[in-house]
């Protein structure tokens, strides 16, 4: 369908202690004093225990004190908490990945040893996440679940996209409910919680930086990413605070690599074991102009095609024309490539091609990029 409107040509976009006096209080702080040694010497236990878990023999373990001075000093931090039940769901989602070549003959890992965290995805053990190392030979990687149960990793594989590395451990019956926010209503008033071995750091959407300044990138990869302020590591997982809903990962520079590009590959890997983005195979770049429109002048953002695999026909694009909607929502750089890869196949957009607004369904294709 086509509506014929004068269209210009598009232009770059510019409190203390008390001593008591009677031999009741005095008995009485005595019971007290019993009860918190007690206390302590059982919560030094646990702690060891924690700790003999995850480093080998001949580690120098500390004391009881240092063990009840790092516990208040965690407990009194602004570290941001989930509501209880939804604490053992992101715990229940999470397993933690360690290379077993630096493993103990009796079953304990080396600080070193740690790869990442990584979230389940499916019942069927398919898991996410964002290497910030060289990562082992699959055979090499042990997986171990909020109960220390341990598994081995059946598949692996890493995009070369995103960043993001996909594998499978060998188990079911995974919590697979895992679910992805919505990062277009992202605001600094959002509450987000970046989190790594169980600790929690608090951190808040800055804004958004161009993915890359020198070099045109296909439509379909992401032009335009967030930043965040706050403390949190590359390769943290990163989460809503009130509805533990996936954000991404903590990526480099306090970037978030979004989660929508896990989401955007889960057919594929669920049905395929493999990663595929269904795409627009056209390259260009952001532009501006204005159009007419019964005779009031409107600005327009698009997207100008300066290379395509197929020529423009009532099905498909061409050099030349511009992008000004996909799945009728008005193009916008920031979040273009969600749309794309997120959206139906054929894709509804609306472009401009000789002066002239032009509605088509185009198919999108299929790239395989491990």
């Amino acid at each position: 369908m086509k509506q014929r409107k004068k269209i210009f040509p598009p232009h770059l976009p510019a409190r203390p202690f008390l001593r008591h006096r009677n031999m009741r209080n005095q008995v009485r702080s005595l019971y007290v004093v019993l009860i918190l040694v007690f206390s302590g010497v059982t919560a030094a236990a646990i702690s060891l225990s924690i700790i003999a878990w995850v480093v080998p023999n001949g580690y120098s373990y500390p004391t009881s004190s240092d063990i009840v001075i790092r516990t208040q000093q965690i407990q009194t931090s602004n570290q941001p908490s989930f509501e209880p039940l939804l604490a053992q769901k992101v715990e229940k989602r999470e397993i933690r990945l360690y290379n077993a070549k630096q493993k103990t003959t009796d079953g304990f890992y080396a600080g070193s040893a740690y790869i990442a965290d990584a979230v389940l995805l499916s019942a069927g053990g398919w898991a996410v996440f964002y290497p910030t190392h060289a990562v082992p030979q699959k055979r090499f990687i042990e997986a171990v679940d909020y109960q220390g149960q341990v598994y081995t990793v059946t598949n692996l594989f890493h995009d070369k996209v995103s960043g993001f590395t996909f594998i499978q451990i060998d188990g079911d019956n995974f919590r697979g409910d895992l679910s992805f926010a919505d990062a277009q209503a992202f605001s600094g008033k959002t509450a987000l919680v970046a989190r790594a071995k169980g600790i929690n750091n608090a951190i808040a959407i800055d804004s958004f930086i161009q993915k890359d300044t020198h070099n045109t990138l296909p439509v379909w990869q992401p032009q335009y990413i967030h930043t965040f302020i706050g403390q949190a590591k590359p390769g943290n997982m990163v989460f809503t605070l009130d509805s533990g809903e996936l954000v991404g990962f903590v990526g480099k520079n306090n970037t978030i690599v979004p989660a929508w590009m896990v989401q955007s590959q889960l057919n594929g890997l669920f049905e395929d074991g493999n990663t595929a983005y269904t795409i627009l195979d056209i390259g260009g770049y952001e532009i501006d102009g204005f159009v007419d429109e019964d005779e009031v002048f409107q600005k327009k953002t698009g997207w100008y095609i300066t290379t395509s695999a197929t020529k423009a026909t009532t099905s498909t694009l061409g050099i030349g024309d511009v992008i000004v909607e996909i799945n009728k929502k008005p193009f916008s750089a920031i979040d273009a490539a969600e749309h794309i890869l997120l959206g139906p196949n054929p894709l509804p957009l609306r472009i401009i091609r000789n002066t002239e607004y032009t509605d088509i369904l185009v198919n999108k294709t299929t790239k395989i990029v491990q």
